[in-house]
């Protein structure tokens, strides 16, 4: 019985212990499928404010008919934000995600980043609730015909490959999707909250949207739509 109690009050001293000791005495690191850890060494960006007020009024508010005569995106990576456009007035800001490795260009296909320079829409889809797509799709034209240069000047892509990318570019299709430099790149829903922030890198590389805010921005937006991507 002594024995019995003498072991209970050492787990229980431990437990105590445990719960008193700062979490950095621990050195436990949080799983890598955790995807809101933000590394120390760079700064948080401020979130961007969600606009509750429909696209539709602000349209309205700033004396733009609809449907929009020149929608474009503008994404802004160091912000974390993307913004929709007719013509020169700024429309909508909403506050998007990333990929895991968020800052600097795409060079290649896994490397998590989201590639910056200027796209188009080249395919726009309504899909079922998907837990890492959401509920629509734009596809964007990823690679585009400066990312075959570099590619090609890296040996990245062949020249084959070079060719059948500028080449989509210049008709304003899809280019091609399965080389070293990644494919598969969009904007979508599926982003989620932890404690009441927005996850901010999770994507594989696409920029990822709150669902009802991707539904939103996909009635305005159509394919061949531009869409920038600045740091």
């Amino acid at each position: 019985m002594k024995k019995a109690l003498s072991a209970a009050t050492a787990i229980i001293c431990a437990v105590l212990v445990l719960c008193l000791l700062p979490s950095q005495a621990l050195a436990i690191d949080p799983p890598e499928c955790i995807p809101w850890v933000w590394p120390d060494d760079l700064p948080a960006p401020p979130m961007v404010g969600r606009d509750k007020r429909t696209l539709a009024a602000l349209a309205l508010l700033s004396g733009i008919e609809l449907p929009l005569r020149d929608p474009w995106v503008h994404v802004e990576k160091s912000a974390f934000r993307l913004t929709l456009y007719d013509g020169d007035v700024a429309l909508k800001s909403y506050p998007v995600s990333f990929g895991f490795s968020p800052y600097g260009d795409k060079v290649r296909e896994g490397d998590g980043k989201t590639p910056e320079g200027e796209f188009y829409i080249c395919q726009k889809a309504v899909i079922r609730r998907n837990e890492f797509l959401g509920t629509r799709w734009m596809r964007l034209s990823y690679p585009n015909d400066e990312d075959a240069r570099r590619g090609l000047a890296s040996r990245l892509v062949s020249r084959f490959q070079h060719d059948q990318i500028v080449n989509a570019i210049s008709r304003r299709v899809t280019p091609v999707q399965n080389t070293r430099l990644g494919g598969g790149i969009g904007i979508h829903g599926g982003a989620f909250d932890f404690q009441g922030t927005m996850v901010r890198t999770w994507t594989l590389g696409c920029i990822g949207m709150y669902n009802s805010d991707v539904e939103e921005l996909y009635r305005y937006v159509r394919a061949g739509s531009l869409v920038r991507v600045d740091p």
